[in-house]
């Protein structure tokens, strides 16, 4: 089962793995899967939505905002985008906080998805392919360990051998473009840089993370898609009597031509 998410009452966002949360009052870290704190949720178990809040937001809420008890709505993106830095454990509002910037680009006319879709983050070497990064990474894995081990009847061997591989995958992709992203002292220099890298895509998600000296996390976001058709199902996934699985016929009909969003975060000044 995949992960999934609802909207936070106060800020409007998706829950996402690591951030804290509340469910139905109870506060811990997300984890991607209905769980938090005392919380579990199970799909198709016929149990209504909970009511879905970031503590941070939930402690800024007004005393009515709080008694609204109605399910929260699902998250179109079911939860699966970066995590936001006020929400993390550890992230501190008087802390000095650095900017990186990463964007991502593609091409729906082209077949090849490592092709179509790039992430790229700004180093201090110019922009640096993430998923040209990451093919390599996966490419080189499968040459070293082949398709010998098969799901459920894993040997000793093949668990050594595996660890192995990763150990030498490590060492030889220590630096990911991520990893040695640069990092700007305020949140404009790395927006104007971010802007000035995708002047002429004309679709794009420009995503800046804040970095503390323990934690990570996303303060701006900034999508725009043309033809937005083309990037969703049309088959009907809705399954009667579940009320979290989203309608994505619907949703994909009420996002037809160009759609922008851009989300600047608490953590992000002006």
């Amino acid at each position: 089962m995949g992960m999934f998410s609802w909207l936070c009452k106060g800020c409007g966002q998706g829950l996402i793995n690591g951030e804290l949360c509340r469910l139905d009052g109870c506060k811990g870290e997300y984890d991607g899967y209905g769980h938090c704190g005392n919380f579990d949720y199970q799909v198709g178990s016929g149990r209504d939505r909970p009511t879905a809040w970031h503590q941070a937001c939930y402690q800024k809420a007004t005393p009515d905002q709080k008694l609204d008890e109605t399910p929260s709505k699902p998250a179109p993106d079911q939860g699966c985008s970066p995590a936001h830095l006020a929400f993390l454990p550890g992230y501190d509002p008087q802390a000095e906080t650095k900017y990186t910037v990463s964007y991502e680009t593609w091409n729906p006319n082209l077949e090849d998805e490592d092709i179509r879709d790039c992430q790229w983050f700004i180093t201090p070497d110019g922009p640096q392919d993430q998923t040209a990064f990451d093919k390599a990474r996966r490419k080189a894995l499968v040459g070293r360990i082949g398709g010998g081990i098969v799901f459920g009847r894993v040997s000793t061997s093949s668990v050594i051998e595996t660890a192995e591989a990763y150990e030498d995958l490590d060492r030889r992709f220590a630096n990911p473009p991520e990893n040695n992203a640069t990092q700007f002292a305020t949140f404009a220099e790395a927006k104007q840089v971010a802007e000035a890298a995708i002047e002429s895509t004309p679709e794009y998600v420009i995503i800046i993370y804040g970095l503390q000296s323990k934690v990570r996390g996303m303060v701006y976001r900034h999508d725009r898609h043309e033809n937005i058709k083309d990037w969703y199902d049309t088959k009907k996934s809705k399954t009667p009597g579940n009320p979290d699985e989203v309608d994505w016929t619907k949703y994909h009909y009420e996002r037809l031509g160009t759609y922008t969003d851009e989300v600047v975060y608490d953590q992000a000044p002006a």
